[in-house]
């Protein structure tokens, strides 16, 4: 499995079968990263993924125990119609944002009332507080710069 920290939020790139095996080895990798890195955010990035089984849902369920006991929060991105249909019919869903890309306006979306999601191709940043906490992907100071404005209105 590939996992990306930046400062206390943690990506876990998820395989392209979500099982009992691979379930299994992500809880133990995150477990040790979350304490180690002292993570408050968790992004478990779909975009590989196109089957997940009750042991992928049990995982997502207790990253999320521990993460919400630190007052942080967890959150999906790329997840194609089938992992979200998954993850809505279990009920993960109550407690976890599924991060969308809107087509039409592709910059900028609104997730929950504190954060949102600056959405460009195949990178997804999150922003808390207006605080860029992490991003899939590296970004540049210059786009640094750029979710700057579009944080502050300009």
């Amino acid at each position: 499995m590939k996992y990306q920290v930046q400062e206390n939020c943690l990506t876990i790139f998820l395989p392209h079968e979500l099982d009992h095996h691979n379930a299994e080895e992500i809880r133990r990798e995150s477990d040790h990263l979350i304490i180690r890195n002292h993570i408050r955010y968790i992004i478990f990035d779909f975009a590989e993924t196109d089957f997940m089984d009750s042991s992928g849902i049990g995982m997502i369920m207790g990253r999320y125990r521990q993460i919400y006991m630190l007052g942080g929060e967890i959150c999906a991105a790329h997840a194609n119609e089938r992992v979200k249909k998954i993850l809505t019919m279990s009920g993960v869903t109550k407690i976890m944002e599924i991060i969308e890309e809107d087509q039409s306006t592709s910059t900028l979306l609104y997730v929950g009332s504190k954060k949102f999601v600056v959405l460009e191709s195949s990178k997804a940043s999150i922003i808390f507080n207006d605080v860029l906490i992490c991003n899939t992907m590296p970004i540049t100071e210059g786009e640094r710069e750029e979710f700057s404005v579009i944080r502050n209105g300009k």
